[in-house]
């Protein structure tokens, strides 16, 4: 490049100067491998009336082994409306992350987020399955949903009447992060929700669950560098 030589009185100029091309970020690939997101409901079909015995209803979650999760819950509000009527109870792999008492009416039929402790967290065991048990009391049917995109509707609502809606008992969705040590997201813009589908045993009093984000996109979150341990 030819430069002009200064004119009296003028500074010279210098020729622009490169900035440093810095190297990109380099993150373990800990962080970066593809690990879902479950979303699972697990819910009992009926038209039982429960009272102070209540009924306990009983899943599972299926998960990667060795990968930290936090916790999210939902209860459906179904009959759940009075102090006494709740969710007495749930643990994972044996292990209570409290209970649940929805506000709302008994026939508001659409999910509540529950307060469990914070911090909640659980890992997959080398099964790759957490059992999932639920204890509601004073409860009853008051809502029937459908499977397959958990819409409710009051018993009540003729929308339900027809065919593709389960009359319910009891009805909890769980959603699992996956986290890191430090409790940041992985999550890959190509995860998606997993789950198992079981029918349900009413006779025998049994539950099922369905996946209920099997097709949901979540975006890519990567952690600060050095934040993520393999």
């Amino acid at each position: 490049m030819t430069h002009r030589a200064a004119k009296p009185g003028q500074t010279p100029t210098k020729a622009p100067t490169k900035a440093p091309t810095k190297a990109p970020t380099k993150f373990p690939t800990a962080c970066q491998q593809a690990v879902a997101q479950p979303i699972v409901v697990i819910y009992g079909e009926g038209t039982r009336s429960y009272q102070s015995e209540g009924k306990t209803y009983t899943g599972t979650i299926s998960v990667t082994p060795g990968v930290k999760y936090s916790v999210a819950m939902e209860v459906l509000r179904n009959d759940l409306g009075s102090a006494f009527e709740n969710v007495a109870d749930v643990t994972l792999d044996g292990t209570s992350i409290g209970g649940c008492n929805p506000d709302g009416g008994d026939y508001d039929c659409t999910f509540f987020a529950c307060s469990i402790p914070a911090g909640t967290t659980t890992t997959g065991p080398a099964s790759g399955t957490i059992d999932v048990s639920m204890h509601f009391v004073g409860h009853s049917w008051d809502c029937d949903c459908d499977t397959s995109t958990w819409q409710c509707f009051t018993e009540k609502d003729y929308r339900a009447w027809g065919s593709g809606y389960t009359r319910m008992e009891a009805v909890a969705r769980f959603t699992l992060t996956p986290i890191n040590d430090d409790g940041l997201s992985f999550l890959n813009v190509d995860d998606h929700g997993s789950g198992e589908e079981a029918k349900a045993d009413t006779d025998t009093g049994g539950s099922s669950l369905a996946a209920a984000g099997a097709t949901l996109r979540f975006p890519t979150r990567r952690p600060r560098p050095g934040a993520c341990r393999p």
